[in-house]
């Protein structure tokens, strides 16, 4: 029998706060913080410049000796290994070495499959996107298993609507292992949620916000909990059906982040780094090119970022000049072929 792991119930706070006693463990393992994040940034701009295989090389050894040091492993892409083990995994394929990956593949089998949490930063459906991946880079079918149960699992018709803690990134898992299994119960589950976040949405003329979750009225911002996350997964969910409505709502999603982002701080979760990266996926999946003059004129304008924030910065100024590049630690665009049919 399979093994899935799991993390004991109250672990983890649904909003994604540290519960008793693994506040130092998040901290250590949030990519945000971690070498992680720095790996994937440096993954990221490894076409750019011929100096940086042996930096990347370094790197990832150092985040693949601190992740087999942990005594306690949590599933979350955020505040968990996940977020790790994929740039592990890529930095492994980018400089095609064996034994990088054998260690990032045993660190992938690790990663627990259920969780009390089922969102992304935290808990299940961040393993999922990781098991995914891990797939992609390897085409290993336990991790297609392994991601199966984490889908299994995933049962939730309500809540916050934002994509770190929330509906949008929970329904970005089901949709992607949609697309890649073909599975019609993740198919079902990732639309129904689709519309719950379409008939959610809080309309200023022609711009889209979220608030917190049913019953809130006050709109939230950055990609954890408003337009920029909900439209991350929305554009996706437009690309796999062809549904009109969640192309017209992701459209009023960017209009909102592009409308709110001067206010907003620079950092990447609740500021202004993932709503560029937003925008370039719009840019990418309508051919619109607004999008990324937005992009653009964000990045042209921000103020420099803390240093969380400096490595997913990097990430995306490295699709700015490189369009096509894929979007770190997240589903990629390319898979979203037609679900509708």
């Amino acid at each position: 029998m399979m093994s899935t792991g799991s993390v004991a119930a109250g672990a983890v706070h649904p909003e994604g706060v540290p519960g008793d006693g693994i506040g130092q463990l998040l901290d250590r393992m949030n990519y945000r913080r971690h070498s992680a994040s720095v790996l994937g940034a440096l993954v990221a701009a490894l076409p750019r410049d011929e100096r940086l295989p042996a930096v990347v090389r370094t790197s990832a050894k150092r985040t693949a000796k601190r992740c087999e040091r942990e005594s306690i492993v949590l599933p979350g892409l955020h505040f968990g290994q996940s977020g790790a083990v994929w740039a592990l995994l890529d930095a492994a394929a980018a400089l095609s070495d064996p034994k990088l990956m054998a260690r990032a593949v045993k660190l992938a089998t690790e990663i627990p499959l259920l969780s009390s949490n089922p969102d992304v930063c935290d808990g299940s459906a961040g393993a999922g996107l990781t098991l995914l991946h891990a797939w992609r880079v390897t085409g290993d079918e336990q991790f297609l298993d392994r991601a199966r149960e984490c889908a299994r699992h995933q049962d939730i018709t309500e809540g916050k609507y934002g994509f770190g803690h929330g509906v949008a990134g929970i329904a970005a898992f089901l949709l992607d292992h949609a697309l890649v299994t073909g599975d019609q119960q993740s198919r079902i589950k990732a639309i129904r949620l689709a519309d719950v976040l379409c008939e959610a949405a809080m309309w200023d003329r022609t711009s889209a916000r979220w608030p917190s979750g049913a019953g809130e009225s006050i709109p939230l911002g950055g990609w954890c909990g408003d337009a920029a996350g909900v439209g991350s997964f929305l554009v996706r969910a437009w690309l796999a059906t062809g549904d009109q409505r969640y192309r017209k709502v992701a459209d009023a999603a960017a209009a909102a982040v592009r409308a709110d982002q001067w206010t907003m701080a620079t950092a990447s979760c609740h500021g202004v780094v993932e709503n560029v990266e937003f925008l370039l996926d719009m840019a990418e999946a309508t051919g619109d090119d607004r999008h990324r003059d937005w992009a653009l004129k964000t990045v042209d304008q921000l103020a420099w970022p803390d240093d969380a924030a400096l490595p997913v910065l990097i990430a995306a100024l490295v699709r700015l000049v490189v369009p096509g590049s894929p979007r770190l630690w997240m589903p990629p665009l390319g898979s979203a072929k037609s679900l509708g049919q």
